[in-house]
């Protein structure tokens, strides 16, 4: 049985965002496992990273996404690439490295839709804070990390989900 640890009920509006925002739910989660022997700047999943990301498509099956967006590493396109798959959807790169950047863009553009959203120890904090949730801390070694932050009238609710049993 999955279970859901909320962290944090209510959080304060997002500051940037729009007058009447509609409701719009994020699915942020941090790059599943990568391979740290390679000793190169974009490495690849491993195996059970490979295998997580194939797990995160099951989970997120029967959620109805309107976009899915990454960094463009391979570490965070790999992670999220079975869940576009199995939504006929395309990933979107052009984020970069900014988590501010992505929120603001989401806010404007996904009223009352879903997304789902891969990025690294440091841009998800920054994605989940922009939307006008908790300021979290993702340690370095924790891959995999998903966060579901709605947002309904500019108020934001940020709950921890593990996606696996």
């Amino acid at each position: 049985m999955l279970m859901l640890i909320t962290l944090l009920a209510a959080c304060t509006p997002a500051e940037d965002a729009p007058e009447g925002s509609g409701n719009v739910v994020v699915y942020a989660i941090r790059h599943v496992e990568k391979d740290t022997t390679a000793g190169v700047q974009d490495p690849k999943l491993t195996d059970e990273g490979t295998a997580r990301a194939q797990v995160l498509a099951t989970f997120m099956a029967d959620v109805d996404l309107s976009a899915v967006y990454s960094t463009p590493y391979s570490r965070t396109r790999d992670t999220v690439q079975p869940v576009a798959d199995s939504h006929g959807l395309e990933v979107n790169t052009q984020w970069a490295e900014g988590g501010i950047a992505l929120s603001a863009h989401i806010l404007a553009t996904h009223h009352h839709e879903t997304v789902i959203a891969a990025g690294h120890s440091n841009t998800v904090p920054a994605l989940i804070a922009g939307l006008g949730g908790p300021v979290i801390t993702i340690e370095e070694s924790s891959y995999g990390e998903l966060w579901v932050v709605t947002v309904v009238d500019g108020v934001a609710t940020a709950v921890k989900t593990p996606f696996e049993d």
